[in-house]
């Protein structure tokens, strides 16, 4: 149980309250990806992440398993965005606020433990909190996130938000004189792997350096 209260330390990721330097340090690996998908009037789209960025410590936890005092965070620049297509990814750039805002961040909340691995399932299913500021307005959000362990320490967690637009301040993109417009309902998926960092650039990390 001790690995699974770890892997909600890292969850899509981070609230940030005063913790002890001794505690571990996790930063998210290369392959970890997010995805947006969303649709149009006349088709469907899906804005791939080319750079997840993201770091991480254990905080404490309660008898009822939500851990408290963790300091996490998951980032992307929103110019990194790839929505396959040049003048999508410019309206999509332009909707976002990207020059004023060019991040898209997490910061957890808490992380309560739903259920654990069994001999049927082997995943932990968690239940998350943790606020997401998209174009320069933040706001709670809930999810539902499985994780597992892998090797070495590392962890993957794997889970999906569903958002609206228009509570971020965003007018959904449109093309062709407003013939095609994006509809405001989106899902971010997230797929992140993470594992134990030099404890250095962890710090400096947490510190902001």
């Amino acid at each position: 149980m001790k690995l699974g209260y770890r892997i909600a330390t890292m969850l899509f990721l981070a609230a940030f309250a005063a913790i002890s330097y001794a505690q571990p340090r996790y930063v998210l690996a290369p392959e970890s990806a997010i995805r947006i998908d969303g649709s149009s009037t006349v088709n469907q789209f899906s804005c791939i992440a080319l750079k997840v960025e993201g770091f991480g410590a254990q905080g404490g936890i309660s008898s009822a398993g939500v851990r408290y005092g963790a300091r996490a965070q998951v980032s992307v620049l929103v110019s990194r965005l790839d929505c396959g297509n040049g003048r999508m990814n410019r309206d999509m750039y332009e909707a976002m606020k990207a020059d004023s805002f060019p991040q898209i961040r997490y910061e957890l909340i808490s992380a309560e433990l739903i259920a654990p691995p069994d001999s049927i399932n082997p995943f932990w299913e968690l239940q998350t909190t943790g606020n997401l500021s998209i174009a320069g307005v933040t706001r709670s959000v809930d999810a539902i996130a499985t994780a597992r362990g892998i090797d070495s320490g590392a962890f993957r967690v794997e889970g999906s938000i569903h958002l609206s637009m228009r509570d971020y301040n965003i007018d959904p993109p449109s093309a062709f004189f407003g013939l095609i417009k994006a509809r405001d309902s989106i899902v971010v998926h997230f797929d992140l792997f993470a594992g134990p960092a030099e404890r250095d650039s962890a710090e400096n990390a947490l510190d902001g350096k």
